[in-house]
């Protein structure tokens, strides 16, 4: 069992006179195993678009229909599974997070899916190298406030 909790600074890539950052940040706090005990990852890698410096929007891979599913970037220096589940119960609701995850050495996408089911009261959460489909690249800028 693997407990994490820290952040990671932003990386900053050129292009096109436009400055776009990765910033890396990883916040696991359940029960996984590593097939690859050994193996250093980095977790829920965000795409960030920056202009004079400042971020003006990001960049995500998801789609809203009909239930959420999105995609995390996921670097691994060595090939591992990555498996495990939590529930939790709170109020009348039950939430369950499960892991089933095949990554190979390098960058990967891990895909998230989300469902509710409002007669169960259940909220599931789940964590695949399979790709659910139906998923677009999304610029969101940022408004001025």
């Amino acid at each position: 069992m693997i407990f994490f909790d820290f952040f990671v600074s932003e990386t900053s890539i050129a292009k096109n006179g436009s400055i776009f950052a990765i910033v890396i940040t990883f916040q696991v706090q359940f029960r996984i195993k590593f097939s690859n005990k050994s193996c250093k990852w980095t977790m829920n890698v965000q795409l960030f678009a920056y202009k004079g410096g400042e971020p003006f929007g990001r960049i995500r891979y998801e789609s809203n229909n009909p239930t959420y599913a999105g995609a995390k970037l996921v670097y691994v220096d060595s090939n591992t599974n990555i498996t495990g589940s939590y529930s939790e119960k709170y109020n009348d609701w039950t939430f369950i997070l499960t892991y089933s995850v095949s990554l190979k050495t390098g960058w990967n996408f891990m895909y998230e899916t989300y469902s509710e089911n409002t007669t169960s009261k259940t909220e599931a959460l789940t964590v695949t190298t399979k790709d659910p489909g139906g998923l677009k690249w999304i610029f969101e800028e940022y408004e001025d406030d």
